[in-house]
């Protein structure tokens, strides 16, 4: 699969799979790191999300995207220090919850 298309805009992601699909064109969402997490939990709108198509769809799907409007668009703004708050946030909260978990099991032996 190819990616054809980024952005970290969740309608306008929507709107172009929709346009592909609606073309017959099947798509994939990609996201970076825990991305696919924070996507399922409904908080990954600073995440820049790829959209992936079969190779053999690739030109196709670039040609429906610049005959839409889609290719007009800039590139995605990558606010790294964000994503990486992000997970470490992620990270201590799992920490939190793996250690009080290892505190109640070494407190019932």
């Amino acid at each position: 699969m190819k990616q054809v298309y980024e952005t970290n805009d969740e309608v306008e992601l929507q709107m172009l799979i929709g346009l592909l699909e609606s073309n017959g064109i099947y798509t994939q969402i990609y996201t970076d790191g825990a991305g696919d997490y924070l996507r399922i939990k409904g908080s990954d709108f600073m995440i820049p999300k790829g959209v992936l198509v079969k190779d053999k769809d690739w030109k196709e799907a670039l040609e429906i995207i610049n005959a839409n409007g889609f290719g007009k668009k800039k590139k995605v703004k990558r606010v790294r220090t964000q994503i990486w708050a992000a997970r470490i946030a992620l990270v201590l909260f799992l920490a939190a919850i793996l250690g009080n978990i290892i505190y109640s099991l070494i407190e019932n032996l």
